[in-house]
């Protein structure tokens, strides 16, 4: 399926805006409710919708795909395989609609929007963009490699809310094993494609994207290593 083909590309970005007006829409309501009110350096909005677009929007949008293709039969591997269908095309078209709707509404309103996190956007967007243009099968394995960090990336959201040694750890394992199996998927829809300019291209993105979430993991381990020492260290003061 071509971008430019059968009017897809008019198509896509009609959807995108409307799906971009939406998690703008969903920002200004947690304005009314929290206004400019900021946690962690983030406005208490970009938590609310990130957790309405991460545990419950991709991920129903995907159970909706997983369970129409069970139903005609298909493995889980022959709908990875194939080639878009409005389940996984919606799949990359809101995660771009949700990034850059959370550049409208909290780049300025949150105090530690940077650069790195920007950075962050700027190489998902634009990975779900080639994917949208450029694959022609392996589909679902693209959307798996979108839903299951989004779903990691959850758990920044509940750690930072309700911040414990447990949750501290769970963070981390979710984090990290949902970015090792997406990893997995992306190596599977790259030996897919047939064009090498998007294989390098869509290869070197994602790697960079790996290296700024690992950076992100390693910051969530020495957090966890602080705490088991702080927490040792009390236990050798009070057996003295």
């Amino acid at each position: 399926m071509q971008l430019l083909g059968q009017g897809r590309l008019v198509s896509m970005v009609i959807a995108t805006v409307v799906w971009t007006c939406s998690y703008v829409m969903l920002n200004m309501l947690g304005g009314l409710y929290w206004g400019a009110q900021c946690h962690k350096g983030y406005t208490k909005r970009s938590y609310f919708v990130g957790t309405v677009h991460e545990g419950f929007a991709l991920p129903a949008v995907l159970a909706i795909g997983l369970a129409e293709s069970s139903g005609s039969g298909l493995s889980f591997r022959e709908w990875a395989e194939e080639p878009f269908s409005t389940y996984t095309e919606t799949i990359h078209i809101m995660l771009i609609a949700y990034l850059v709707g959370d550049i409208i509404a909290n780049l300025r309103a949150s105090p530690e929007f940077g650069t790195s996190l920007l950075v962050h956007h700027a190489l998902s967007i634009s990975i779900a963009v080639l994917s949208l243009a450029g694959i022609q099968a392996g589909a679902g394995y693209a959307a798996m490699a979108i839903v299951l960090p989004e779903l990691g990336s959850l758990w920044l959201n509940i750690a930072d809310v309700w911040p414990s040694p447990p949750v501290f750890l769970l963070r981390f394992f979710f984090y990290t094993s949902s970015r090792i199996v997406s990893a997995y998927f992306a190596y599977e829809l790259v030996l897919l494609m047939t064009d090498l300019t998007s294989q390098i291209i869509l290869t070197s993105l994602t790697m960079l994207l790996l290296v700024h979430n690992g950076r992100v993991a390693h910051h969530m381990g020495k957090r966890i290593f602080k705490d088991l020492r702080d927490k040792q260290q009390t236990k050798v003061a009070k057996s003295k």
